[in-house]
């Protein structure tokens, strides 16, 4: 009986050890909410994150430092709504993923799942449209903004990102 008890005990921890932890956060998307830093403080003329990072990103950010050292790094700013959201009093209990690229076209819509796997926290975007529809050809900014609490990536080593797009 002891013999049984602990084999399916191992079996228990393995599949414990080796599953994916579904991870809560909230998104916000803001439309070319960060900006090169020009000094004109004209953020509508402004060039935007893309300008500077390319055409797609994903950064995680544990503390306000690493996310006040990319900014200052890259020479960039945030507008004032999300700057003040985003302050070292998010980041006491709280960490962030910015998330940006561009559409080729309107009408996509978007819906992500995150998990923690092995201590690897990947970020899965989903992109889709109704089938049937016409689009407006025209490129479209998007940025998203992921707040998770930090007790759930505390150990998170690794970030990975992907996306996958139905037509």
């Amino acid at each position: 009986m002891k013999k049984n008890t602990l084999i399916i005990l191992l079996f228990l921890i393995l599949f414990l050890v080796g599953c994916k932890r579904k991870i809560i956060f909230q998104v916000n998307e803001y439309d070319g909410g960060i900006y090169l830093n020009d000094d004109s403080g004209d953020f509508e003329n402004s060039k935007k994150i893309y300008d500077v990072l390319g055409d797609t990103g994903c950064y995680l950010f544990k503390e306000y430092t690493e996310f006040d050292c990319f900014l200052n790094e890259h020479n960039l700013l945030i507008n004032k709504k999300i700057e003040s959201k985003y302050t070292k009093d998010f980041f006491s209990d709280k960490s962030l993923i910015i998330y940006f690229g561009i559409d080729s076209s309107s009408g996509y819509k978007y819906t992500f799942n995150m998990y923690n796997e092995d201590n690897i926290l990947s970020l899965e975007i989903n992109k889709s449209r109704d089938k049937g529809k016409d689009y407006q050809t025209v490129e479209v900014d998007r940025m998203f903004f992921f707040d998770i609490n930090t007790e759930e990536i505390v150990n998170t080593t690794e970030f990975v990102f992907s996306t996958n797009i139905s037509k």
